[in-house]
């Protein structure tokens, strides 16, 4: 199975891709013709096939049998290798017995976000996608994950803008509080002030961002944090407020911010 760039091979010994059919696939290949052959052994790793062996002449091109299939997971192609590195080439002359790798990636099933109530009822495990703009006109949110709650899903933005949403006073504070999962593809657009005595991350797509991944998301407005302690720092900036070993790529910042502190007071346009 193919996911994140690796494979494993939990083939089942009860399906018909485990069986050497070469001799059902005979009339397919010019195998009565006298000549140099080639065996090449199609690997499904855990899918479902019917051929799984071919039997071809040489400088014959090779006919791809139909695409495994492995239920939750999406074929993406035959690999030379059981770890999916280098994907097979059809243009490329096959020279010797040959074994292809069956490649997949795990289907990621989303929940659809098509309102403001829906946003708020999103659980810190599971997938979203965001099917349409939300304007929270200025009402106070509550962010989603907590340092001993995090969220851990895949928030799909699909490319649309969540606007005008404010902020109580809490340590994490973004659309997203504390994050170890995914956010990716959503833009913003804020008006936040905030004043507080206590430390304060503050971005307006994740608060915290621990071993987490932002992606390809931006924000634009303004930012307004007033500090009144003396000993607590304060964390502000236009896409993650403080990130801990996560990974940020491919995002931007046109966020206007105003960081106030006695003490320490760290700001960034991403982070």
């Amino acid at each position: 199975i193919c996911s994140l760039g690796a494979c494993s091979n939990n083939s089942s010994t009860n399906s018909p891709s485990s069986l050497s059919v070469f001799n059902s696939v005979s009339s397919l290949l010019s195998s009565s013709e006298e000549g140099e052959y080639f065996y090449i052994t199609f690997d499904p790793q855990g899918g479902n096939m019917e051929v799984k062996e071919y039997k071809l002449k040489a400088n014959e091109k090779l006919i791809l049998p139909d695409d495994p299939i492995k239920e939750n997971y999406k074929f993406i192609g035959w690999f030379y290798e059981k770890e999916c590195v280098n994907k097979f080439d059809e243009n490329k002359p096959i020279t010797s017995n040959l074994t292809l790798y069956a490649g997949y990636e795990e289907e990621i099933k989303y929940i659809e976000i098509n309102s403001l109530n829906d946003f708020k009822n999103i659980k810190e495990n599971q997938n979203y996608i965001l099917m349409q703009d939300l304007d929270f006109n200025n009402e106070i949110i509550t962010p989603i994950g907590t340092r001993n709650n995090p969220y851990i899903g895949i928030f799909d933005g699909n490319g649309y803008t969540i606007s005008n949403y404010k902020f109580k006073n809490n340590t994490y504070n973004g659309l997203f509080g504390y994050v170890e999962g995914e956010i990716k593809n959503l833009s913003t657009n804020v008006n936040i002030s905030i004043n507080t005595d206590e430390t304060l991350y503050l971005g307006t797509i994740a608060g915290y961002l621990y071993k987490g991944k932002i992606e390809n998301c931006s924000s634009r407005g303004l930012i307004n944090v007033v500090s009144t302690s003396e000993l607590l720092s304060t964390y502000v900036s236009g896409i993650v407020g403080k990130n801990e070993v996560g990974t940020i790529t491919k995002c931007s910042s046109t966020i206007s911010i105003s960081n106030t502190n006695v003490a320490t007071a760290y700001t960034g346009s991403i982070v």
